[in-house]
């Protein structure tokens, strides 16, 4: 469907862009996004993110009475890292986790920290 009569162009340009998304692991983004495609349309699929980018829920943030972690990846290519600052500012007592050599999958990029950052997130709530 998403793919359709651009099929090879769009490859092309998954293919070229996957390293920009997942530096360590850009087969990991490649094959994901053409395996996921089979799912949705060109419409659904900006639909989509148009509706993520108009979709503001700060004002709502104060409400959040559970333990949040947020986790940044600094090479970042889809949301900018300067997010961190937003939920420092509306989740105070959140925890932040900055990873210098993660894009925007730290868990593909940086396993071992995201896997230490999480587990120590879990640990403090246990």
């Amino acid at each position: 469907m998403f793919l359709g009569d651009n099929t090879p162009l769009l490859r092309t340009f998954i293919r070229l862009w996957s390293p920009f998304v997942s530096r360590p692991h850009p087969d990991y983004f490649y094959n994901m996004t053409i395996s996921n495609a089979a799912g949705f349309s060109v419409e659904s699929f900006f639909s989509s993110i148009d509706s993520l980018r108009r979709t503001d829920l700060s004002d709502q943030m104060h409400n959040i009475q559970i333990p949040a972690m947020g986790i940044y990846g600094a090479r970042d290519v889809i949301v900018s890292p300067q997010q961190i600052k937003l939920f420092r500012r509306l989740l105070p007592h959140g925890k932040d986790v900055w990873i210098q050599k993660a894009g925007h999958f730290p868990m593909w990029d940086t396993p071992d920290e995201f896997n230490e950052a999480f587990r120590e997130f879990m640990a403090l709530e246990a």
